[in-house]
């Protein structure tokens, strides 16, 4: 019995070291050998950028000289080149097993430099796994794309930019002129400070926050499907603004047509233009506020909720609020307008420029300018300055 407990040792610690080698053996599979860096300056000039990385973040650094730097681990393999006046970044990653359980603190990176000043022709920029940042460069075509990661970047001049996110926020201050700017985040926050001359907008969210300021354009349209919208929108010929499940809070000035609908969600308009705006706003169950100098042909409808309206009210305007108040105080006299207003609630009341109103009130004559107000359970006050 006792000649047998050295043997058994002896086993064990045969059995440790066999562990050992290929528990050592497998690491250096996985790991590739270590991080590759590259730092390369004075390359040669580009005006176009053709990127695409599995997992790593794309940076740009504006300074005097044509650039690149990587840093990402060897089995990535990461390869560029300029061919074309076109920068190309390439990787392809040969790990089996997931290297970040062992780099769980090492950063990747994909490191551009260019001179100040330069015009790129195509930019298209595109990371699984990363973030994205792109600064105000002058920039005919833009494309970002992430998978998982943050898109911050500007472009000046451009003609045409898409900036898709699946997962993260996005953050983008660009000049356009007359061309197509998207933006698009599956579930992350999106803020866009945009000039587009002539051009047209669209910015959607389907779970997140959208924050827009936005002018000169021929179209904007902001939508999200579980989130807020705040807007500033100067000069825009037509404005289309919803949220499925969200509020709308959003500065309208010198539009010809806004249309402005949420389903779960209270609306909040404004405007300090003295150019009338032809306004629609909708909303299924929340309450709608409506201020400025003048509205024409504005229209207003919740299902349940208060509505607000002020300014002068041109043409012919239409409140209907099914479960809800209707206040209007209206930049005019009252003689000007012509009214229809009915309150079907047995408990609710009418009120016109101060006098109160059987039910229905209705004027007789033409007018210019014409109020129409509906409410099932709700009072009624339009009150003149």
């Amino acid at each position: 019995m006792e000649s047998s407990k050295p043997r058994r040792r002896w086993g064990l610690w045969v059995g440790i070291i066999i562990l050992a080698t290929l528990a050592v053996m497998f690491i250096r599979n996985i790991t590739g050998g270590g991080t590759i860096r590259i730092s390369e300056r004075d390359i040669p000039s580009f005006s176009s950028i053709d990127i695409i990385t599995s997992s790593a973040n794309i940076e740009f650094v504006p300074t005097n000289y044509f650039g690149i730097e990587i840093h990402m681990p060897r089995e990535l393999q990461p390869e560029w080149n300029v061919e074309n006046n076109v920068l190309i970044f390439r990787q392809t990653d040969r790990t089996r097993v997931n290297i970040g359980l062992f780099r769980i603190n090492e950063r990747r990176y994909v490191r551009v430099y260019y001179p100040r000043g330069t015009s790129f022709d195509e930019v298209f920029l595109q990371a699984s796994s990363g973030n994205v940042t792109f600064p105000e460069a002058e920039t005919r075509n833009l494309t970002i794309t992430t998978s998982s990661g943050n898109i911050t970047a500007g472009a000046e001049n451009y003609i045409n930019a898409a900036l898709t996110a699946s997962s993260g926020n996005i953050n983008f201050d660009g000049n356009c002129i007359n061309g197509q700017t998207d933006i698009s985040s599956s579930s992350g926050n999106i803020t866009a400070n945009n000039h587009s001359d002539q051009g047209q907008m669209n910015i959607s969210a389907s779970s997140g926050n959208v924050r827009a300021n936005v002018s000169d354009a021929v179209e904007v349209t902001v939508s999200t499907s579980s989130g807020n919208i705040i807007s500033s929108l100067n000069n825009i010929a037509v404005v289309s603004l919803s949220a499925s499940s969200g509020n709308i809070e959003s500065s309208v000035d010198d539009s010809d047509a806004a249309n402005i609908r949420t389903s779960s969600g209270n609306i909040s308009v404004n405007s300090n233009d003295a150019t009338a705006t032809n306004l629609t706003a909708n909303a299924t169950s929340g309450r709608i506020r409506v201020e400025g100098l003048a509205w024409q042909d504005l229209t207003a409808e919740s299902s349940s909720g208060n509505i607000d309206i002020s300014g002068a009210l041109l043409g012919n305007t239409s409140v209907r609020a099914t479960s809800g108040r209707v206040e209007l105080d209206v930049r005019g006299q009252a003689s000007q307008y012509g009214y229809d207003l009915n309150a079907t609630s047995s408990g609710a009341t009418i009120r016109w420029d101060g006098n109160r109103m059987d039910r229905p009130a209705r004027s007789s004559g033409s007018f210019e300018h014409n109020i129409t107000v509906n409410t099932s359970s709700g009072n009624i006050r339009v009150d003149f300055d």
